[in-house]
């Protein structure tokens, strides 16, 4: 197989009533994104002990967008925020799961995260 022929490995959530949707792993856009929308908030992700619920009570407009980036529906981060509370868990654990199942991560993605925190910022030099 060649590399323009790769896919992300999804999965489907499927919902009590008979909907679903899929799912694949976060990308380092799509980090970009979520560290541009929620800055600090990323960091609880890589606390000890965290859980997902834990992530789903302090932080749930930045689940909300974990799920809408995961699903490839940025713009549809309202609809994610309005799914229950049960179906937004199994979504998360599915998606960290993917996300993070190719390596441990988690000590990856906190170094970055700690590096965009303090990365300079850039500002318009003035004319």
């Amino acid at each position: 197989m060649s590399f323009i022929e790769f896919a992300p490995q999804t999965s489907t959530i499927q919902a009590s009533n008979g909907n679903s949707f899929d799912v694949r792993g976060l990308n380092v856009v799509d980090f970009g994104y979520l560290v541009e929308r929620h800055g600090g908030l990323l960091d609880i992700w890589f606390e000890t002990g965290v859980t997902i619920t834990d992530i789903l009570n302090r932080a749930p407009a930045l689940v909300a967008d974990v799920i809408a980036c995961a699903a490839d529906e940025r713009e549809q981060s309202e609809k994610a925020a309005s799914l229950p509370i049960g179906l937004q868990y199994r979504a998360l654990s599915e998606i960290f799961r993917l996300t993070f199942s190719e390596v441990d991560m988690g000590k990856v993605m906190g170094a970055f995260l700690a590096g965009v925190a303090q990365a300079p910022t850039r500002s318009t030099p003035s004319i």
